[in-house]
């Protein structure tokens, strides 16, 4: 798993989460990725 995946793991939208480089962000959305991005990582 990614760090940022690891930062919003078990997070809901309107939290506000802590990110690898120790900035403070709100979640605002959370939507599947792309069918083209999920592609580009098999």
């Amino acid at each position: 798993m990614t760090r940022l995946g690891q930062a919003i793991l078990n997070h809901k939208v309107g939290e506000t989460i802590e990110m690898p480089n120790s900035s403070k962000r709100i979640i605002h959305a959370i939507e599947p990725l792309p069918e083209a991005v999920i592609a580009e990582m098999e």
